[in-house]
């Protein structure tokens, strides 16, 4: 008995399922445990390996656990309260205790030495990341680093602090350039730094040996991230691991000198001597979660389509296509569910008699469109509970955005992207029309005889172009310097409209006129034909069209403030919704096509994301930005909420891989690089495919698509959802004294021009917040948590300074204070350029390279810098955008002429340029247009750019929305310096190089900037 009970003991061990997506290992100080992230929550297990035991146990995710110095307690971060917070917790668990309060996020790092606080990394107030003490008992955190860091990590004694400096997410592979990780030491008793490693490759993740002599790290050679050994006192690095493929990340050392790392989603431990890697067999626990089907209620939709007799919807609801009833009131019925996973459903239409709808769906592993029609014709389409599928196009490639034609009878769509075609509805006779890169749109005459599209013709600029449906030449109907598109036909086929906008964010809609007769014809001449009728719609419509100058036929219906924003044309043709931009936002208005009148019809910033007019009923059918339908009067006046809910069965493990599969084709399809940076992409995907079934939280999915992507070693790719809708702290534009212990919150100082420094709810230094609210503030951490949600609401605070007294004050959001504060530290520099130079060298900062930042150059450039004999322009930090162009315009501009008044006052022309000396700080935080820019300047010898190599990541990239709502980016456009260079992965080199020591704005020095101001005046003297 003894021997059988042997033998099933050793059988039962050796069919035990091992754990697959064990991540962030983090020993006990003994070495004897091992905690680590699993499914969203902490668990701990053996350092012998085995089965694991959880620690916490909520529907949020929970990661990063480090035990204290003694073994007792874990701090992690959770994100359950909205963003990252600190908790920590018993070892063994139990109860759990929050630590930090605002949204702005923080992330444990490390524990000090003696178990009193953790050290966490956070954005609160410093724009470039600080490093804060966080003590347990609960009071206000304390700053000690103001450095964007990663991977913190104190010494085995407290005193000294390394860190991973550099721009680079975790999860990218194969990068080497400035911005790529460095490990540094800062020594917390006198803030000296001191540089570790020097290798032009990504080195992150350092951790102490026990002594505190050597650091491990991981250093990316081969193009594998292994673990390296660094001596601080010789800077000898010796490699300690040999893995392929996935590499090995987040490692962590105990007291004893062990290393547990990650690697092929699996745990791994490295013991002294550090020569033989061994994986740490996890056991899958009875209690480990799954990723099994379940029931989601859904009530938003990515798309919707309305009947053309409005009495029927068709929804887009988390991919499934879903058909929703309406009644004369619209009141909603029960939905009907149409067409189910796995795979994706997209871009529904209905057939212009209700009796099909067509759409693209992904079954296959590739979009094709297909057509629903319901099992008995006698009945309407939702009344039917049965309804025929047929696939209409097959293939490997991609065809989408399926539209009817007026008659019914032939479907035209979009191949590949670049590709406009049209075949018979039953999907026969397929004939391709045009092929041009970037075909954005296309509208069916009203004859069934024409397709109006509009296409990429320069850079991003667009023309609206018309082809026979029949084949033949395209004629070119717009020749415009700006994004014409989105063309849709009069019912009448008198004209076409179409959508045109300017760089500058202006938005115009236009009509072009089909022949010039009907150019010709003035209001009244239209009034008249309406009044006799003569206008009204016949029987046959034969659409003509008379080429000959008709880009000349144009005219403008109505311009406002607005992006590459869509519209519809009514079904009459007599009026057009449209979305504009507002004080508010975004809203939706209502244009009357012939006497220009506009209608706003939506208030409050809506920002609907589509919408149509409804063919009978003349209202407008709109969906938001969360995925709610409505429909409102095009007068603004009686707005219905088309609410909806429908049960859908979702195996989350089948959705995961449907997108994962989705992002991966899209990357395939679009990326920049045909060769795929010289990645094998088929086997990155089977690399990483078999791993979604761990992956029962989004966070661990969302991780595994980034380490998916990050094969590519590419910048502008990435994976996120929009914000929880979990309420920010408001901010008051304070920075509160974190030594002060005495009642309610003492005021360090106030921002300027935040609330606080508003005249009307002005705090002074030093004054203390007693209460918010009515609710007593305490001297803590948690005074954030009476702030949340208060954003943009007064709230009534109670401070004492020389007197008790009440402030009513509106906060804002973090964000904004944050740029606040950038503010702040720019009119700094200003200053300091001003005294290093006398006054004669301007500067001038651009944090980015959209619409606001240019106009913000402008008024830096004319208000503050115009007058002076040099200038230092300033991107270092710069997130990129478009409007390089633009600013090298203006400083590239040649004097061609003189005028002179009559009072003496002379102007050359052009007024507005720059043929002074010139500086450009740049450093590797200078990214995508950040760094076309000082590439411009350098390539055309307009100035000298001063500080180190840019970024390198220059990629023109756009996001599209995965199945669940995931925003998935994928670079498409890639850029070439005139010498034949890549930019990407190749960041343009400065003239003058000067490295900037971590946080030398901390005690007021800016090396590169004092250089680029010695530049100038070395200039002006030349001069």
């Amino acid at each position: 008995m003894v021997l059988i009970l042997a033998l099933l003991l050793a059988w039962s061990s050796a069919q035990a399922e091992p754990l697959l997506g064990a991540r962030r290992p983090c020993p006990s100080p003994d070495g004897e445990s091992v905690a680590f992230d699993y499914q969203g929550d902490i668990w701990e297990v053996a350092a012998s390996g085995g089965l694991p035991r959880r620690l916490t146990a909520n529907e949020a995710s929970d990661w990063g656990a480090l035990y204290s110095p003694d073994g007792q307690w874990i701090a992690f971060n959770s994100d359950r309260e909205g963003g990252s917070d600190v908790f920590v917790m018993p070892a063994e668990g139990g109860s759990e205790r929050r630590l930090t309060f605002h949204s702005a996020g923080d992330y444990a790092v490390a524990w000090e030495p003696d178990g009193l606080a953790i050290l966490t990394s956070t954005y609160r107030y410093e724009p470039r990341g600080q490093i804060d003490r966080v003590p347990l008992d609960g009071s206000l955190p304390v700053p000690i680093v103001s450095e964007d860091v990663n991977d913190a990590v104190l010494s085995p004694d407290g005193r000294r602090l390394a860190v991973s400096i550099g721009g680079n997410p975790w999860w990218r592979k194969h990068y080497r350039g400035s911005a790529g990780g460095e490990i540094w030491v800062r020594d917390l008793g006198d803030a000296s730094w001191a540089r570790i490693t020097t290798t032009p490759d990504d080195e992150r993740f350092p951790c102490w040996s026990p002594g505190g002599d050597s650091l491990f790290f991981v250093l990316e050679a081969d193009s594998v991230p292994n673990i390296h050994c660094v001596n601080l006192h010789t800077k000898t690095v010796t490699r300690l691991t040999t893995h392929d493929a996935y590499g090995a990340r987040f490692p962590r050392t105990s007291r004893t000198g062990v290393i547990l790392y990650e690697h092929g989603h699996r745990l791994w431990t490295l013991e002294p001597p550090y020569r033989h890697p061994r994986e740490l067999v996890i056991e899958r626990a009875s209690d480990c979660p799954g990723s099994s089907s379940a029931f989601l209620t859904e009530t938003t939709a990515s798309a919707f389509a309305v009947s053309r007799d409005e009495k029927s919807l068709a929804l887009v609801a988390r991919g499934t296509l879903v058909g929703v009833p309406l009644t004369k009131d619209r009141t909603v019925l029960s939905p009907r569910l149409l067409v189910s996973g796995p795979m994706r459903v997209d871009d529904p239409v209905w057939h212009p008699k209700g009796i099909a709808l067509a759409y693209a769906s992904d079954r296959g592993g590739a979009w094709n469109i297909y057509e629903l029609t319901p099992d008995d014709g006698n009945r309407s389409f939702l009344q039917n509970d049965a309804w025929n599928e047929r696939r209409l196009t097959g293939g490997p490639g991609s065809d989408r955005a399926p539209a009817y034609s007026p008659d019914g009878a032939q479907i035209a769509f979009i191949r590949n992207e670049r590709q406009l075609c049209r075949m018979k509805r039953d999907g026969s006779d397929v004939r391709m029309l045009v092929e041009s890169p970037g075909i954005t749109g296309f509208f069916w005459s009203p004859d069934s005889r024409f397709i109006a599209y509009s296409a990429t013709t320069l850079e991003w600029r667009e023309d609206v172009f018309v082809v026979p449906a029949s084949g033949g030449e395209p004629l070119q109907i717009t020749r415009h310097p700006n994004d014409d598109y989105s063309p849709q036909w009069d019912p009448k086929g008198r004209w076409i409209s179409f959508a045109s906008r300017t760089s500058e964010g202006e938005w115009t809609l236009k009509m072009v006129f089909l022949t010039q007769g009907e150019f010709e014809k003035t209001k009244e001449d239209r009034l008249l034909e309406a009044e006799s009728g003569a206008d009204s719609s016949a029987d046959e419509i034969t659409v003509i069209i008379e080429p000959d100058e008709i880009f000349r036929r144009v005219r403008t219906i109505t311009t406002v403030r607005g992006d590459y924003y869509p519209y519809s044309l009514s079904t009459d043709g007599g009026s057009a919704v449209f979305k504009a931009t507002t004080f508010d936002g975004n809203d939706l208005f209502v244009v009357d096509v012939w006497d220009e009148k506009r209608t706003q019809v939506t208030t409050g910033g809506l920002n609907p994301e589509s919408f149509s007019w409804g063919p009978t009923s003349g209202r407008v059918f709109y969906r938001t930005p969360g995925g709610a339908v409505a429909t409102v009067d095009k007068e603004g006046k009686e707005r219905t909420s088309l609410g909806f809910s429908v049960r859908l069965r979702v195996n989350r493990a089948t959705e995961r891989r449907q997108m994962l599969d989705e992002a991966w084709r899209l990357l395939r399809d679009r990326f920049y690089d045909p060769a795929m940076h010289g990645v094998d992409w088929q086997s990155v995907h089977d690399n990483y495919a078999h791993l979604i079934d761990p992956c029962a939280t989004e966070p661990e999915f969302h991780n595994l698509l980034r380490q998916m992507i990050g094969e590519l070693g590419a910048s502008h790719l990435g994976v996120w959802r929009e914000g929880t809708g979990i309420p920010a702290t408001g901010e008051l534009g304070i920075i509160p004294d974190p030594l002060y212990r005495g009642e309610g919150v003492r005021v360090d100082r106030v921002v300027r021009r935040s609330p606080a420094w508003m005249r009307r709810s002005r705090i002074e230094p030093g004054e203390i917040i007693l209460k918010v609210d009515g609710a007593p503030v305490p001297s803590a951490e948690s005074f954030f948590d009476l702030l949340r949600g208060t954003a943009g609401h007064p709230v009534l605070l109670s401070v004492k300074g020389s007197g008790a007294r009440a402030v009513r004050i509106t906060p804002i959001d973090p964000w904004p204070l944050r740029t606040l504060l950038r503010e702040e530290r720019v009119e700094t520099l200003r200053d300091r350029v001003d005294s290093l130079s006398g006054g004669r060298v301007g500067y001038l900062y651009i944090k980015a390279m959209g619409d606001d930042d240019w106009l913000t150059f402008q008024r830096d450039f004319l208000g503050f810098n115009y007058d002076k004999d040099a200038l230092i322009i300033d991107v270092r930090g710069n997130t990129g955008g478009n409007i390089h162009d633009k600013i090298i315009a203006m400083l590239a501009g040649r004097p061609f002429a003189r005028s002179v008044r009559r009072n003496g006052r002379e102007t050359v022309e052009p007024a507005l340029r720059w043929d002074k000396p010139l500086a450009v700080l740049i450093d590797e935080g200078s990214y995508s247009d950040g760094e076309i820019f000082p590439t411009g300047i350098k390539t055309l010898g307009l100035g000298t750019l001063v500080g180190v190599p840019t970024h390198g990541a220059v990629i023109g990239t756009n996001d599209v929305k995965l199945l669940d709502g995931t925003t998935f980016r994928v670079p498409t456009v890639g850029w070439w310096r005139v010498d034949g260079t890549n930019m990407e992965n190749n960041g343009i080199e400065p003239d003058v190089y000067v490295e900037r020591m971590p946080e030398e704005h901390r005690f007021g020095r800016d090396s590169q900037l004092q250089r680029a101001v010695a530049v100038m005046m070395e200039a002006l003297g030349r001069n």
